[in-house]
């Protein structure tokens, strides 16, 4: 509904003791004037029909409880709106600080996976290196047998040769040596 502005001539006492009403029930001045004129109307009517006024004011009563409870109902479901929202509040602060604190987690896992794979691969860099250096040692081992081995046999034949120079040395000796003498 649309207001209008008007104005209207009082005795300035009227006029500071609709203001202090105003203020003392903690409404705007707009919203008091019709329930000023409705308790107007109110008056008059009982004034009109004095048996009814007990009539009027049980029904007036009823409104006013009605009115409470509605109200009554509207506060209640704010109340109920805002324990939820904060609730809610709550809860997704709550979610959302558990999704920083996994996501800050994953974060960190997937640094430490990374430098993990690093170190692998250097890991396995150097075993490729040391399985190579292996592999040479090896053969460097076999072929240090094979040399030993053939030194042994060049050992053995020097042997020999030494063994045959020796039986050489004992057989021209006996051919030197004369004859025992036949009686």
């Amino acid at each position: 509904m649309a207001t209008k502005t008007t104005s209207v001539r009082a005795e300035e006492e009227t006029i500071e003791k609709f203001d202090k009403l105003a203020e003392e029930y903690n409404i705007t001045k707009t919203d008091l004037f019709p329930q000023l004129l409705e308790a107007y109307q109110e008056k008059k009517l009982k004034e009109k029909v004095p048996g009814r006024a007990d009539d009027i004011d049980a029904f007036r009563a009823v409104l006013k409880q009605i009115n409470d409870l509605y109200f009554s109902s509207i506060d209640m479901a704010v109340l109920a709106k805002t324990t939820a929202e904060k609730e809610l509040n709550v809860e997704l602060k709550t979610k959302t600080r558990t999704i920083a604190d996994l996501q800050a987690k994953q974060d960190e896992l997937k640094e430490r996976i990374v430098k993990l794979e690093e170190a692998l691969n250097t890991a396995t860099a150097e075993n490729n290196k040391l399985t190579i250096e292996v592999g040479k040692l090896n053969d460097s081992i076999n072929e240090k047998d094979t040399l030993i081995q053939s030194l042994k046999n060049n050992a053995a034949a020097v042997d020999a040769v030494g063994a045959i120079a020796e039986l050489k040395d004992i057989v021209a000796l006996l051919k030197k040596e004369p004859e025992p003498e036949k009686e």
